[in-house]
């Protein structure tokens, strides 16, 4: 199960294998998160220990580290002290493969008294001349207005399976690697998207890590392995490591029965762990998995809370800078739909309409403790804002844009276009995603690119940064979008115009001209005013 936790005011986000029992830490490598490790904390796990994988500052959904220093390995590891504190952990057995194995390394010399054992799954140790060839390896993220950073993204991650390193791609750095397959290579490419930059800082120090510098500190028991393909294998018999023993395994499954018997003979006290105070993210249980929400509804507040719900193919990402301004006045809590943004993999809107999704997130308000709100909801969002406000579950309710919905004749030419964003070996649901994002904010529908449903561009809205923001959050829905907007399409939606229901709409073409229809951007940005004179805060 994936947590959140708030250390020194900065959320990290880990997964958790287990309540009671031994306990393990397990980090992962770069450019990557938590995900990476899961199949050893899982066999780990099964053998009765607690299994913690924290995603490292700046990878996955944890925050970067921030300094008006020179940040290194040693915050990292000093990071990682901080958050094992918080969870109460006394003592622990630690696994780190790649980056993670050296900031283990670093973080189990720093801090002799909480490690009773660690196995490093190939701990870097870098030569000299190998950080020269490095030079460019660690190439920074750009969207660019046509789209192409997508390919290149694709071609990247499925290069680094062939070549070591990655742009250097000739027989002496070919690699005896399989190649990624389709959905191996995106989760990789996820794990980057939701990092962009940030995974640069602790990669960097990776591949400045001297292990000689730290292994000789270690007091508790410890294997330093690889497994026989890995390009780190070589670097366990180098200086620095020459004293020590290499193991090498011919197979995952081995090197993780290895881990499992270092930890089974240097266990620590068993342990439960304890639910640890609010982080300003999480996930509340739907009947369909989990859905993700972001906010602060236990801040003190007279007025309701604004509770934001968003369309298809959306996140609850898009109301982050929105929902910093109206805290100055009020709580707001933002949920993502199932399928969607960060709800886990076992959340879909397969089986749900208008009035079960109503009932779920009026539900889900209540878990978090929240009973008096307000809604602001687009498209879908909106529907179900409606359907909230018609059962009473919330005071008021502001509808945007539900009369945008695909017509039968809209749906037949939408066929005709290639919209799958399921994995595809050759990355082009990347590019696509990309095409539909851009498309989008020229014309309503998307696909019907003449000058009749040509839209207002407004603001930054062509910026290759906001245009990636949208691609991404399709990308997390995948073919979930599908099901949202054939939910945003409903032919009978009744009582819309129910008392203290506002409509408003960010574009004035066809039916967006009645006279009980308000106009809004389109623009996030622009919706403070609207919504505090609207809810008179």
């Amino acid at each position: 199960m994936k947590k959140f936790v708030s250390v020194n005011g900065n959320t990290i986000s880990y997964h958790a294998w287990g309540t009671t029992g031994p306990v393990i830490l397990a980090l992962h490598g770069s450019p990557q998160s938590a995900r990476a490790v899961a199949h050893v904390c899982e066999v780990l796990a099964q053998k009765g220990f607690v299994v913690i994988a924290p995603d490292t500052p700046g990878n996955g959904l944890s925050d970067p580290l921030l300094s008006s220093e020179k940040i290194t390995i040693v915050d990292y590891a000093s990071a990682l002290h901080s958050f094992v504190e918080i969870l109460g952990i006394k003592s622990h057995g630690i696994y780190g493969f790649h980056t993670g194995a050296a900031i283990a390394c670093t973080y189990a010399a720093l801090y002799p008294n909480k490690t009773n054992s660690i196995f490093f799954d190939g701990l870097p140790n870098w030569s000299a001349d190998e950080r020269e060839s490095l030079v460019g390896y660690l190439a920074s993220f750009e969207p660019i207005w046509d789209g192409s950073h997508m390919t290149w993204l694709w071609a990247r991650m499925e290069e680094q399976t062939v070549f070591f390193p990655w742009h250097h791609a000739s027989s002496h750095y070919r690699m005896d690697y399989n190649v990624s397959p389709a959905q191996g290579c995106h989760a990789n490419v996820m794990d980057l998207l939701k990092s962009k930059n940030n995974y640069i800082q602790p990669y960097t120090e990776a591949l400045k890590f001297n292990p000689g510098n730290w292994i000789g500190l270690l007091k508790s028991p410890y294997i330093c392995a690889a497994s026989f393909e890995d390009v780190l294998t070589e670097h366990l018999s180098r200086p620095g490591l020459d004293h020590v023993t290499p193991y090498v395994y011919q197979t995952r499954e081995e090197m993780y029965a290895s881990a499992s018997r270092l930890f089974d003979a240097n266990k620590t006290d068993v342990v439960t762990l304890e639910a640890q105070a609010e982080a300003p993210c999480g996930f509340v249980e739907f009947d369909k998995g989990q859905v993700y929400w972001q906010g602060d509804p236990w801040q003190q507040s007279d007025s309701p809370t604004i509770v934001f719900l968003h369309g298809s193919g959306d996140s609850s990402g898009i109301y982050t800078r929105l929902a910093k301004s109206m805290n100055l006045y009020t709580n707001t809590l933002s949920f993502d739909l199932p399928g969607h943004g960060y709800s886990n993999d076992d959340s879909t809107l397969s089986g749900h309409n208008i009035s079960t999704l109503a009932k779920s997130y009026h539900e889900a308000c209540a878990a978090l403790g929240v009973s008096n709100y307000v809604v602001v909801g687009e498209r879908l969002g909106g529907l179900i804002a409606n359907e909230m406000l018609k059962q009473k579950y919330c005071q008021q309710a502001i509808c945007i844009d539900i009369q945008q919905k695909l017509s039968k004749q809209d749906w037949q030419d939408l066929d005709s276009f290639n919209c799958e964003l399921a994995p595809q070996w050759d990355g082009s649901h990347l590019a696509r995603a990309w095409r539909i994002a851009r498309w989008e904010t020229l014309f309503t529908p998307w696909f019907k690119r003449d000058r009749e449903h040509a839209r207002a561009i407004c603001g930054a809205q062509l910026e290759p940064n906001d245009i990636q923001k949208r691609a991404e959050t399709l990308l997390m829905a995948k073919n979930e979008w599908f099901t949202a907007l054939a939910l945003e399409s409903e032919p009978a939606i009744t009582d819309i115009n129910v008392g203290n229901i506002i409509q408003y709409s960010t574009s004035f073409q066809s039916d967006a001209d009645s006279s009980d229809m308000r106009k809004i951007s389109s623009s996030k940005d622009d919706w403070f005013i609207t919504l505090y004179e609207q809810f008179a805060f």
